[in-house]
């Protein structure tokens, strides 16, 4: 603390460039902040956003005097936080089950929307003028979205994503997102209706309806110029999405095929900040030309690695982004009205929580399932503050700063106890009966519990020097990933498939991925190394990794990314020295090939061979 003072300190005579003190006391402040409340089980995000209201203008200690300051890295960071969503879309999930889904996402967007808009709109009233129509729908528009990263984070640490209530719940983030970024388009047309006073009439910028003059407008003008704003838009969005679709695949396969990992992530992270600011050029949020270069990036093999390496940037500047909307509360006026937060609140979990539970059942989905995925996404979300925050800029101005604290409070508190409302759904689901279907459902219902929380598996023995091999898993097929796809990959596979083992391929050779997914093979493009890239091939569930690559640094950190991931599953590492085997097992490896040993044994069987000597013991040296 001494040290973030003397920082502010420093910035306040000149000693230090402000944006430099102030980014680094928001890092620090978020590193501690985090490092404490994880021993509550606490998220980051909630735990970012709370080391804002600390030390932000209205903080207990403001320590950040003047967020404008670090307001440039704020954008970037949502950039970079849009461009890994929009990466993250993964459009297989939500067609496995697209109707359910649909109806989901659609009806508890119309829902929450329409009962959030009335009480906002009558909430706030009773308090003051309250917010205009327009204002009090962007407030509901913010409300009714979830928060794609807590909630994964969650299901992730509780490995339930496999789960039917998992990916039934990705599923309608997915969704949601993708509607989050039709709500910022509409956000210019919301502000043009919000200056509407009457028909004919807009007050003049700056004004307060009915307390300054207005001046008369042509209606129609104002629709026209809407229409074409709309259609320079669509137009800009279709360039980036024909840009992004034909052009860009070609360019991140060039950048692949020179094995430079940091050129992929420059070339990635140029075509977000490019997206981003051509959006901006025609009146668009910043955020919806990132989530577009993302989205398209989705759909190319470049996708996982591209996740693993843009995340670590991503979260650095995600810590700053949200720290910077947690200065938006004030703590004093927080301790005023902590009473109607917490009812705002609350309000807030149960009325999501019960119509995302009534559709989850009604369109399919037994009761247990429908009250894990109610609860699950019965919070708002980072999107929520995304387009709060976009509300809040002058240049829209439907809400004020004021109206922006209480929300970004309320958020705060719904994201701080998500985890434990999902823990609490899970213990209460324990306790419950089974709980069928809706009765119209009940002839094609495909989501019973059982198949939601299958029973898993016992965890095989540890495997020991004397016997290393896996236990017999009756019923169900074994699966393993390739780390590598050169000549000791194929053959491993290739002996895998006879056995009827299913396998993942991780692999650096976009040519090779390309040729090998055209074949039918399950292939991933990506650093074997990357967290993000092993459970994309599925190490949740895998029994064997077995890492072929030669790349010594890229062994180790894959035994040890994997050890974490999945402490019971066996691992076999090429080496080519004795020595890597010894350091590859105290990373995790169960089994080690040492190149140069299987070397010497097949040069000492081919020469006993030329020499006819394969049944004779060798000749003792001399001396």
């Amino acid at each position: 603390m001494r040290l973030m003072s003397l920082l502010a300190s420093g910035a306040a005579h000149g000693d230090i460039s402000p944006m430099f003190a102030n980014l680094l006391t928001i890092l620090l402040a978020a590193g501690v902040v985090s490092i404490a409340l994880a021993r509550l089980r606490l998220a980051t995000v909630p735990a970012y956003l709370i080391t804002g209201a600390i030390i932000g203008p209205g903080g207990l200690v403001t320590l950040v005097r003047n967020p404008a300051e670090v307001q440039a890295v704020s954008d970037l960071a949502i950039i970079l936080l849009m461009f890994g969503i929009g990466l993250h879309m993964d459009m297989q999930v939500v067609s496995r089950s697209l109707k359910q889904v649909t109806i989901i996402t659609l009806g508890g967007f119309l829902a929450t929307t329409t009962v959030f808009w009335a009480l906002a709109g009558l909430l706030s009233g009773m308090h003051g003028p309250g917010l205009s129509a327009p204002s009090a729908l962007v407030v509901a528009f913010a409300l009714s979205m979830s928060s794609t990263v807590v909630v994964l984070r969650v299901y992730m640490n509780r490995r339930q994503l496999g789960h039917v209530h998992g990916r039934l719940a990705l599923g309608v983030l997915i969704l949601q997102d993708l509607i989050a970024i039709v709500l910022l388009l509409i956000l210019p047309p919301l502000a043009r209706w919000n200056g509407l006073v009457e028909p004919g009439v807009v007050n003049i910028e700056g004004a307060v309806p009915g307390s300054a003059p207005a001046i008369p407008v042509d209606a129609g003008a104002v629709a026209v110029e809407m229409l074409e704003n709309a259609g320079i838009a669509i137009a800009v969005v279709a360039a980036v999405v024909v840009v992004g679709k034909f052009a860009l695949p070609r360019l991140l396969h060039e950048a692949a095929r020179l094995k430079s990992p940091e050129v992929l992530t420059v070339v990635s992270t140029a075509t977000a900040l490019g997206a981003a600011a051509l959006t901006q050029t025609v009146g668009l949020n910043i955020a919806l030309g990132a989530f577009l270069a993302g989205f398209l990036l989705s759909s190319t093999p470049f996708r996982h690695q591209l996740g693993g390496q843009v995340g670590a940037i991503r979260d650095v500047f995600g810590a700053v982004f949200f720290t910077a909307i947690g200065m938006s509360v004030d703590l004093a006026m927080l301790w005023e009205h902590f009473g109607t937060v917490l009812m705002g609140t609350a309000g807030l979990l149960a009325i999501k929580a019960v119509i995302i539970g009534a559709l989850c059942w009604a369109s399919g989905s037994t009761g247990n399932v429908a009250l894990k995925v109610g609860v699950a996404l019965c919070q708002a979300g980072e999107f929520s503050i995304v387009l709060l925050a976009a509300a809040e800029d002058p240049s829209i101005g439907l809400i004020d700063s004021e109206t922006l604290g209480f929300l970004i409070a309320m958020i705060v508190v719904s994201l701080i106890v998500t985890p434990g409302l999902i823990h609490l759904a899970a213990v209460i689901n324990t306790r419950l009966p089974p709980i069928p279907t809706a009765p119209w459902c009940r002839a094609e219902s495909a989501t019973h519990e059982s198949a939601a929380s299958p029973p898993s598996p016992p965890p095989p023995a540890a495997p020991t020097g004397d016997s290393p091999m896996l236990p017999a898993s009756p019923g169900r097929r074994r699966h393993a990933i390739i780390g590598g796809f050169g000549l000791v990959g194929r053959a491993v596979a290739d002996e895998l498939r006879k056995m009827n083992v299913s396998t993942t391929i991780i692999e650096m050779n976009p040519a090779t991925v390309a040729r090998q997914a055209g074949l039918g093979r399950s292939i991933v493009f990506g650093d074997v190394a990357s967290v993000e890239v092993l459970e994309t091939a599925g190490i949740d569930h895998a029994d064997l990794l077995i890492l072929t690559v030669p790349d010594e640094d890229s062994q180790l950190r894959a035994c040890q990314a994997a050890r974490e991931l999945k402490p019971d599953i066996f691992i076999i590492v090429r080496t080519n020295y004795v020595s890597q085997g010894i350091v590859a097992a105290t990373r995790g490896a169960n089994g080690v090939v040492v190149e140069e040993m299987a070397t010497a044994e097949a040069m000492e069987k081919m020469v006993r061979r030329v020499l006819g000597q394969t049944a004779e013991k060798p000749v003792a040296p001399p001396g």
